[in-house]
Protein backbone atom coordinates (compact mmCIF):
# COMPACT_ATOMS: atom_id res chain seq x y z
CA UNK A 1 0.00 0.00 0.00
CA UNK A 2 1.51 3.45 -1.16
CA UNK A 3 2.14 6.19 1.25
CA UNK A 4 -0.78 8.42 -0.38
CA UNK A 5 -3.49 5.13 -0.17
CA UNK A 6 -2.63 5.32 3.45
CA UNK A 7 -2.77 8.79 4.32
CA UNK A 8 -5.92 8.37 2.27
CA UNK A 9 -7.68 5.33 4.41
CA UNK A 10 -6.25 7.64 7.70
CA UNK A 11 -8.58 10.54 6.76
CA UNK A 12 -11.21 8.07 6.81
CA UNK A 13 -10.73 7.37 10.33
CA UNK A 14 -10.42 10.85 10.95
CA UNK A 15 -13.82 11.70 9.39
CA UNK A 16 -15.50 8.87 11.20
CA UNK A 17 -13.86 9.74 14.27
CA UNK A 18 -15.23 13.24 14.24
CA UNK A 19 -18.43 12.57 13.28
CA UNK A 20 -21.59 11.91 15.06
CA UNK A 21 -22.34 8.75 17.39
CA UNK A 22 -24.91 7.81 14.50
CA UNK A 23 -22.40 7.99 11.84
CA UNK A 24 -20.17 5.28 13.44
CA UNK A 25 -23.32 3.24 14.45
CA UNK A 26 -24.06 3.20 11.14
CA UNK A 27 -20.52 2.66 10.05
CA UNK A 28 -20.14 -0.96 12.16
CA UNK A 29 -23.21 -1.39 13.74
CA UNK A 30 -22.35 -4.64 15.12
CA UNK A 31 -19.01 -3.55 16.82
CA UNK A 32 -20.14 -0.11 17.76
CA UNK A 33 -23.64 -1.97 19.96
CA UNK A 34 -21.02 -4.30 21.13
CA UNK A 35 -18.56 -2.33 22.44
CA UNK A 36 -20.82 0.18 23.66
CA UNK A 37 -22.91 -2.37 25.28
CA UNK A 38 -19.98 -4.17 26.86
CA UNK A 39 -18.62 -0.68 28.45
CA UNK A 40 -22.53 -0.19 30.04
CA UNK A 41 -23.43 -3.10 30.74
CA UNK A 42 -20.62 -5.49 31.76
CA UNK A 43 -17.52 -3.34 32.51
CA UNK A 44 -19.44 -0.79 34.54
CA UNK A 45 -19.85 -3.32 36.82
CA UNK A 46 -16.99 -5.73 36.60
CA UNK A 47 -14.08 -3.91 35.76
CA UNK A 48 -13.55 -6.72 33.44
CA UNK A 49 -11.68 -5.63 30.16
CA UNK A 50 -12.68 -7.81 26.71
CA UNK A 51 -10.05 -9.28 24.43
CA UNK A 52 -11.16 -8.56 20.63
CA UNK A 53 -9.49 -8.56 17.38
CA UNK A 54 -9.25 -5.86 14.73
CA UNK A 55 -8.42 -5.12 11.29
CA UNK A 56 -6.28 -1.33 11.44
CA UNK A 57 -6.47 1.43 8.64
CA UNK A 58 -3.35 -0.47 7.04
CA UNK A 59 -4.32 -3.93 7.32
CA UNK A 60 -2.70 -5.10 10.17
CA UNK A 61 -4.56 -7.19 12.49
CA UNK A 62 -4.55 -6.67 16.42
CA UNK A 63 -5.66 -7.79 19.51
CA UNK A 64 -7.34 -4.90 21.71
CA UNK A 65 -9.19 -5.06 25.21
CA UNK A 66 -12.71 -3.37 25.89
CA UNK A 67 -13.74 -0.97 26.54
CA UNK A 68 -10.26 1.33 26.20
CA UNK A 69 -9.61 0.52 22.49
CA UNK A 70 -13.31 1.19 21.49
CA UNK A 71 -11.90 3.81 18.95
CA UNK A 72 -9.65 1.39 17.22
CA UNK A 73 -12.67 -1.52 17.80
CA UNK A 74 -15.00 1.19 15.73
CA UNK A 75 -12.64 3.33 13.46
CA UNK A 76 -9.83 0.98 12.70
CA UNK A 77 -7.41 3.36 13.97
CA UNK A 78 -6.78 6.00 17.02
CA UNK A 79 -9.48 8.69 16.84
CA UNK A 80 -7.79 11.28 18.73
CA UNK A 81 -6.52 14.18 17.00
CA UNK A 82 -2.89 14.00 18.61
CA UNK A 83 -3.08 10.10 17.79
CA UNK A 84 -4.29 11.45 14.33
CA UNK A 85 -1.31 14.08 13.71
CA UNK A 86 1.12 11.44 14.55
CA UNK A 87 -0.10 8.56 12.76
CA UNK A 88 0.21 11.36 9.13
CA UNK A 89 3.64 12.07 10.59
CA UNK A 90 4.46 8.13 10.87
CA UNK A 91 3.26 7.77 7.22
CA UNK A 92 4.93 11.03 5.72
CA UNK A 93 8.60 10.44 7.38
CA UNK A 94 8.70 6.68 7.86
CA UNK A 95 10.60 5.11 5.14
CA UNK A 96 11.51 1.90 3.64
CA UNK A 97 15.19 0.31 5.91
CA UNK A 98 14.44 2.72 8.68
CA UNK A 99 14.50 2.06 12.32
CA UNK A 100 11.32 3.13 14.97
CA UNK A 101 11.64 3.05 18.23
CA UNK A 102 8.18 3.44 20.01
CA UNK A 103 8.78 4.14 24.01
CA UNK A 104 5.48 3.50 25.80
CA UNK A 105 4.46 1.28 23.09
CA UNK A 106 0.70 -0.14 24.70
CA UNK A 107 -0.90 -2.70 23.00
CA UNK A 108 1.81 -1.59 19.46
CA UNK A 109 -0.82 0.33 17.38
CA UNK A 110 1.51 2.50 16.39
CA UNK A 111 4.45 -0.05 16.42
CA UNK A 112 2.42 -2.05 13.97
CA UNK A 113 1.88 1.09 11.57
CA UNK A 114 5.74 1.42 12.03
CA UNK A 115 6.37 -2.09 11.27
CA UNK A 116 4.27 -1.79 7.88
CA UNK A 117 6.47 1.61 7.08
CA UNK A 118 10.28 0.41 7.53
CA UNK A 119 9.23 -3.45 5.96
CA UNK A 120 11.08 -5.77 5.65
CA UNK A 121 14.90 -4.15 5.92
CA UNK A 122 13.30 -2.02 8.63
CA UNK A 123 13.35 -2.50 12.58
CA UNK A 124 10.68 -1.61 14.81
CA UNK A 125 11.84 -1.65 18.49
CA UNK A 126 8.97 -1.24 21.37
CA UNK A 127 9.21 -0.78 25.03
CA UNK A 128 6.16 -1.09 27.46
CA UNK A 129 6.27 -1.35 30.73
CA UNK A 130 2.80 -2.23 32.05
CA UNK A 131 2.81 -6.45 32.46
CA UNK A 132 -1.09 -6.58 31.50
CA UNK A 133 -0.85 -3.81 28.11
CA UNK A 134 3.47 -5.57 27.42
CA UNK A 135 1.22 -9.08 26.72
CA UNK A 136 -1.08 -7.86 24.12
CA UNK A 137 1.93 -5.91 22.60
CA UNK A 138 3.94 -8.66 22.27
CA UNK A 139 1.22 -10.68 20.82
CA UNK A 140 0.34 -7.75 18.31
CA UNK A 141 4.00 -7.97 17.44
CA UNK A 142 4.99 -11.39 17.98
CA UNK A 143 4.23 -12.25 14.31
CA UNK A 144 6.10 -9.26 12.77
CA UNK A 145 9.68 -10.20 11.80
CA UNK A 146 11.20 -6.47 11.81
CA UNK A 147 9.82 -5.90 15.32
CA UNK A 148 11.39 -6.11 18.92
CA UNK A 149 8.77 -5.98 21.85
CA UNK A 150 10.82 -5.00 25.26
CA UNK A 151 8.98 -5.15 29.11
CA UNK A 152 10.93 -2.26 30.01
CA UNK A 153 10.59 1.30 31.15
CA UNK A 154 12.34 3.82 29.16
CA UNK A 155 14.57 6.58 31.54
CA UNK A 156 17.11 8.82 30.34
CA UNK A 157 18.84 7.33 34.33
CA UNK A 158 19.26 3.51 35.54
CA UNK A 159 17.75 3.74 38.35
CA UNK A 160 14.35 1.55 40.00
CA UNK A 161 11.38 2.98 39.95
CA UNK A 162 7.73 2.19 41.44
CA UNK A 163 5.31 1.31 38.58
CA UNK A 164 1.60 1.20 39.41
CA UNK A 165 -0.83 -0.42 36.73
CA UNK A 166 -4.18 0.69 36.31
Amino acid sequence: MTKDQLLKRLDKVERLANGSKLKRLLHTPINYCCSIAYRELVYRFTKKQKLVTKTTFFHEKMSLLLPSSTDIYITSGKSHSSEIRLAKFLIKNLNSDDVFIDVGAHYGYFSLLGSTLVGDGGLVIAFEAAPRTYKILDKNLGHQKNTIAYHKAVSNEITQITFYEF
